[in-house]
């Protein structure tokens, strides 16, 4: 069972970034079923799938913030913002897992996929207009 389904109303009409979109949910649903099967699966194995949401997150918001800057979406620096403050929250719970300062758990899982959920359907949804001229 995943966690998040993809949808069409999760859609910003851009390809590239619907198929960014689609691999966050993947990765999340990743995550989440290391965390349901927690006492079958290696830490390492949770380890690895938060380090590679990590990295695709940097990836992704990067692309992103490209067209944004290329197509001059005025909200370019809040959303900028918006994802530097996931990066570091991300970071932070990564490095605590890591030094098994915190377990990873649904609570983690549900920042993620709560922020994720909102981030794209109303905070991305402003630049729409914009990059799909």
């Amino acid at each position: 069972m995943d966690l998040l389904l993809w949808d069409k109303k999760f859609s910003v009409h851009n390809d590239s970034l619907d198929a960014h979109h689609k691999q966050l949910f993947e990765l999340c649903n990743e995550m989440f079923k290391q965390i349901d099967q927690e006492s079958k699966t290696p830490v390492y194995s949770t380890a690895k799938v938060i380090s590679e949401l990590h990295m695709y997150a940097i990836f992704h918001f990067a692309e992103e913030e490209k067209l944004m800057e290329k197509y001059d979406f005025p909200k370019l620096d809040e959303h900028k913002k918006l994802h530097q403050g996931f990066i570091q929250k991300l970071a932070q719970l990564k490095e605590q897992y890591e030094s098994d300062d915190v377990l990873v758990d649904y609570d983690i899982l549900n920042f993620l996929s709560d922020w994720l959920i909102y981030h794209i359907l109303e905070v991305d949804s402003e630049y729409i207009d914009y990059i799909n001229e």
